[in-house]
């Protein structure tokens, strides 16, 4: 019977180690794992349904101690949470709140930890993740791995590239930087500020920006954004001539581009090429007719060139169009002023003419200062000096006036060669 027993026994312990066998060495290890997987899920849906009010209990507790500032009896009651196994159901915002409890105790390590725990929940939470590089942020490497992550999820988004783009200049790593910067360039072609990181960070690793901005140029002179980078950086450096060369070619291929043609404008004043320059803002001026900048811009510099017939056309539809613009009136006093000025020099006295043109600028200059423009003031003091020998000021002025410049009564006009073309009449007083 021992034996018969035995050899039951035996046959059952050889039955079971086989079926152990069978199990271990049969079964593939993936789906080892994923049935070992499936069990502790199991295990921790069954802990978390048994523990799940216990849980809420312990999280609204660490809630109140949280808003009393209670930092170490929060973390406690958050602690337990974990430990109870809710976290998959409270991770947000347990583990941020628990960071924040760390981080008021200057506990920085286990800040960062606690979020690394909430992420493993959800780690595309893009709040999550910004915690993460904040609380991490002695640990450039790993900003940089968050940050990456961020930039992967967002990848257009501008401002979280800015902050990889700067904690690439932090660590020193340039060219990663500059890679970035183009990245945002390419999204945003007129950001400025990826510009000058850009030069920044060429400058720091000893680099001349110029070349690369001038390559840039040389491979597609069809984008008018690299004509006017190059030109630009050539201009602030007081390159005019080699400025001008590639304005001018540029201006030809873009001829529509405003950026283009003032700063091709802008070259040529500095270069002292000033018919040039007015033919320029003469051409931008037709096309942008409501630009009353631009239009003063014109008239002055037609004043310059004395050709103030054609000036003060542009100033009246300036002065038309804008409403009497206090500007406008200022640039219009001025064209008089420069007219009476180069038709009386080299007289010993101011004749009648000379005056009534004066007197045209000083009441613009009067007109434009009621308006506000302050600019003006120096030449209307100057105008109405205390004997006010340039204006028609009083009666005994009256008597230089010959028969052609009276209009009717107190009202006068301009004649004579010199200013045949003014049309504007002025009521003395």
């Amino acid at each position: 019977m021992y034996n018969a027993i035995t050899k039951q026994f035996f046959f059952k312990t050889v039955l079971i180690a086989g079926l152990m066998f069978a199990f271990t060495y049969c079964v593939p290890p993936e789906q080892q794992q994923a049935e070992m997987l499936a069990l502790q899920k199991a295990k921790r849906d069954s802990m978390r349904k048994v523990n799940y009010n216990k849980c809420a209990f312990k999280l609204s507790n660490a809630d109140q101690y949280k808003l009393q500032d209670n930092w170490d009896s929060a973390i406690e009651n958050y602690t337990c949470v974990v430990k109870l196994g809710c976290a998959e159901d409270f991770y947000d915002p347990l583990y941020e709140d628990l960071a924040f409890c760390f981080f008021k105790l200057g506990h920085i390590d286990s800040a960062a930890w606690a979020i690394e725990e909430g992420l493993m929940f959800n780690n595309t939470d893009r709040h999550m993740l910004e915690l993460s590089a904040y609380y991490n942020k002695s640990d450039i490497d790993k900003q940089l791995q968050i940050w990456i992550q961020i930039n992967s999820l967002y990848p257009d988004e501008i401002e979280s590239m800015f902050t990889l783009a700067d904690l690439y200049f932090d660590k020193e790593d340039y060219d990663a930087q500059i890679e970035i910067l183009d990245q945002i360039i390419l999204i945003d072609p007129s950001n400025k500020k990826a510009d000058q990181q850009i030069v920044a960070a060429f400058e720091s690793c000893g680099r001349d920006p110029l070349e690369r901005i001038a390559s840039a140029w040389e491979n597609d002179k069809m984008n008018p954004n690299n004509a006017n980078k190059y030109a630009k950086m050539l201009f602030d450096r007081g390159e005019y001539s080699t400025a001008l060369i590639v304005l001018k070619e540029a201006s030809s291929l873009h001829a529509g581009n405003r950026n283009i043609q003032n700063l091709l404008a802008q070259s040529y004043e500095m270069e002292f090429k000033m018919e040039e320059a007015l033919a320029v803002y003469q051409d931008m001026a037709v096309k942008y007719p409501n630009d009353l900048v631009l239009g003063m811009k014109v008239v002055n510099l037609l004043i310059d060139d004395m050709k103030y017939q054609e000036a003060l056309k542009i100033a009246e539809k300036a002065l038309s169009s804008s409403g009497n613009d206090a500007r406008a009136l200022g640039v219009r006093g001025d064209i008089y002023f420069a007219v009476a000025e180069n038709c009386s020099a080299g007289k010993g006295k101011l004749n009648f003419n000379d005056k009534l043109v004066y007197h045209m600028a000083w009441e613009d200059y009067k007109a434009a200062i009621a308006k506000g423009n302050s600019m003006v003031k120096g030449k209307y003091n100057m105008l109405n000096n205390s004997n006010n020998s340039m204006i028609i000021s009083s009666k005994s002025d009256y008597f230089l006036a010959s028969n052609a410049n009276k209009v009717s009564g107190k009202v006068f006009k301009t004649v004579g060669e010199c200013y045949s073309w003014i049309t504007r009449q002025v009521t003395a007083k």
